[in-house]
């Protein structure tokens, strides 16, 4: 079962909050299909001409950890179909973006006892990345896949059988910084001189 949490702010585009003090030792398995509005509230945060799909499936379950700190790990798939423009030709590309995601979450409850001791099955690359604080009693789901799928994203599209050519002014090297043929320095005139003729 979920429940929004309380407001906090802007609400994001895609939620779907899951209460950890409901999780079953377990764990649970959530099934998320965007409808057109949360695809094109994404498309608009990631700068994606449109998003045609997105679903995925996620498993949340306890980790153990401390009484005051309880630690929850979101294992998900993402999968979407996305609409971008080719940055070579301008023309528009539909990608289909399959990522796993794998977040740690830490809750905190003062309320319980002190910490008797308990074991701890997370994964050790886990650690190396400190697990995200968990809001109002909820870890959101939505948001999970949404930054996976932010993650997947390729911020320069280009078609398989794009091929770039320059244009022949030369404007791109200019733009770029580049320096044409014809106006590189000499070296054989100017500070440089003396020290070829050292050679």
């Amino acid at each position: 079962m979920t429940v929004p949490p309380p407001d906090a702010g802007p609400a994001p585009e895609l939620s779907r909050p899951v209460v950890v003090d409901r999780l079953p030792p377990e764990g649970r398995t959530l099934a998320v299909v965007a409808t057109e509005a949360e695809c094109a509230a994404l498309a608009a945060r990631f700068g994606l001409d449109a998003l045609e799909s997105l679903t995925g499936t996620a498993v949340v379950r306890p980790l153990g950890g401390r009484r005051r700190a309880p630690l929850y790990g979101v294992d998900a798939t993402v999968t979407a179909r996305v609409r971008q423009t080719c940055v070579v030709t301008l023309d528009s590309l539909v990608r289909e973006i399959t990522e796993t995601v794998c977040q740690r979450f830490v809750g905190s409850d003062s309320a319980k006892g002190p910490d008797r001791g308990s074991a701890v099955d997370v994964d050790p690359e886990a650690v190396l990345d400190p697990p995200e604080p968990i809001v109002a009693g909820c870890i959101d789901v939505g948001e999970v896949l949404a930054e996976g799928l932010g993650l997947a994203i390729d911020p320069h599209p280009r078609a398989d059988d794009a091929v770039f050519t320059p244009p022949p002014d030369g404007t791109i090297g200019e733009e770029a910084g580049g320096v044409e043929p014809d106006t590189a320095p000499d070296q054989a005139s100017g500070p440089f001189a003396a020290l070829a003729a050292l050679r």
